[in-house]
């Protein structure tokens, strides 16, 4: 009896040995890639207590994109011949209190590794990830280096983020002023009331300028992303008389009751569960009017912010 039991201890250690070990060797192997294993990633942020309240407000905000959006396992044959071309721009069908979901949790001390980690060949995990991509609160430059160029040389290409669109802007005086009279003129329009005759006077006057041309074309981006699409669908419904499409769906009630939409608490991820579904780049570029006026929605999310 004495015997079996001797036996019994070493086989348990041994099987506790090799599973630590190959623990250890995934995360090893992670880490020598540069990036955590999604698996230790959700770990780590389900044992700190702000990283597990906004990564289970994440889900729940998010769960409408993470449902509609289909895609096929990669090892059944499918995912790359559905997969939608991929252009530098943010998505159009985000929720924005899906978006400010991911910043919160992108904001806590554990929830960048969920971003960054590597999925390895979990086909949930790689799935949910592209799903996620085009709500990623990411900043977009035209700006890109020139291969073989000297002095790290810059072109033109692809479309431009509001946040790039608004610092080109201010660089010149007259696009400067002019986006101040939009600020000074056009308060209705940011709490969503009316679009007056002045506030109407004053964007047409400031497309008219030279440098606020880049602003007919930006497209929301940055950790401002949300406000600035819901201003956007407000410009294009009241001040153009045109559908408001943003491409997220959003409106200001729907930015708004983000805080009433999750409790402190909040469903608790489990297996189930899409692990580190966030990615890195959108889908396709916003073409309707209202898109065309990005930035100066963006811009009047500052001004909110300031009053």
């Amino acid at each position: 009896m004495a015997a079996m039991r001797w036996w019994l201890r070493v086989a348990l250690l041994c099987c506790c040995y090799c599973c630590c070990r190959g623990a250890s060797g995934l995360r090893e192997e992670g880490e020598a890639a540069g990036r955590r294993p999604c698996w230790e990633a959700e770990i780590r942020c389900l044992q700190e207590a702000e990283c597990k309240r906004a990564y289970s407000q994440y889900l729940r905000a998010c769960e409408g994109v993470l449902r509609s959006a289909p895609w096929r396992d990669p090892a059944e044959g499918g995912g790359e011949e559905e997969e939608q071309e991929e252009d530098d721009a943010p998505g159009p069908h985000c929720p924005s209190h899906c978006i400010h979901a991911l910043i919160r949790l992108n904001q806590t001390r554990s929830g960048p590794l969920l971003e960054s980690c590597d999925c390895r060949e979990d086909a949930l995990c790689l799935g949910y990830k592209r799903i996620i991509e085009p709500c990623m609160p990411r900043t977009y430059s035209a700006r890109r280096a020139v291969d073989g160029a000297e002095g790290g040389e810059e072109e033109e290409g692809g479309p431009m983020g509001c946040t790039e669109a608004r610092q080109r802007c201010e660089e010149e005086p007259e696009c400067g002023e002019a986006m101040q009279q939009y600020l000074m003129s056009c308060g209705k329009l940011f709490n969503g009331a009316r679009c007056t005759a002045g506030c109407r006077d004053i964007i047409s006057r400031m497309l008219a300028v030279p440098r606020a041309l880049a602003l007919s074309e930006c497209v929301c981006d940055g950790l401002e992303r949300p406000f600035c699409e819901v201003v956007k669908d407000n410009m294009a419904r009241l001040c153009f008389g045109g559908a408001a499409e943003s491409g997220s769906g959003a409106s200001t009630d729907d930015f708004y009751d983000d805080e009433e939409l999750h409790g402190d608490e909040g469903p608790v991820p489990g297996p189930h569960r899409p692990r580190a579904a966030l990615g890195s780049r959108g889908a396709r570029v916003q073409s309707s009017y209202g898109a065309q006026l990005g930035a100066l929605a963006w811009i009047a999310w500052h001004a909110v912010r300031a009053a």
